[in-house]
């Protein structure tokens, strides 16, 4: 459906079948402007940058929070991610998202503020089977729930 923008001077071309040349020309010309203004504002339109989609959350910045088991969190958008640095992290210290993987973020302080708990950088650290771990839980949840277990 978008492609038919771009034919539309082709698309138009049969007014020179059932008017007269005059008449053809000022309609045919009026479609071209029509045509050029709608190119565009497609153009404008592909040049802006993406704010959603998977990779929208890298780049933000967010507050550190506890999770279970001495897990660290970032809470973004109302959403709760598990972190992987390789710097030692705080609770409430602030991050930057630098890569998502699949339900984990990873990571870099933002700036470091004093008087914050710190864990110990092992749990910092995780490795990519404890983000996995969460994530293949996640799927196996869903894949209960539709089996109807």
């Amino acid at each position: 459906m978008c492609h038919l923008v771009l034919f539309l001077p082709v698309l138009a071309l049969p007014v020179f079948w059932f008017l007269t040349l005059p008449a053809a020309i000022a309609v045919y010309g009026l479609v071209l402007i029509v045509s050029l203004a709608l190119y565009v504002q497609v153009m404008i339109g592909m040049r802006r940058p993406l704010f959603g989609g998977p990779n929208a959350i890298i780049g933000r910045e967010g507050r550190l929070i506890p999770l279970p088991h001495e897990h660290l969190g970032l809470a973004i958008d109302g959403e709760t991610w598990r972190v992987r640095a390789s710097d030692p992290l705080t609770v409430g210290q602030r991050v930057r998202v630098l890569e998502r993987e699949g339900l984990c973020l990873i990571v870099t302080p933002s700036s470091t503020q004093e008087g914050e708990r710190r864990y110990p950088t092992s749990l910092a650290t995780q490795d990519r089977a404890a983000c996995g771990i969460l994530h293949g839980g996640l799927q196996a949840s869903h894949r209960g729930a539709r089996s109807g277990r």
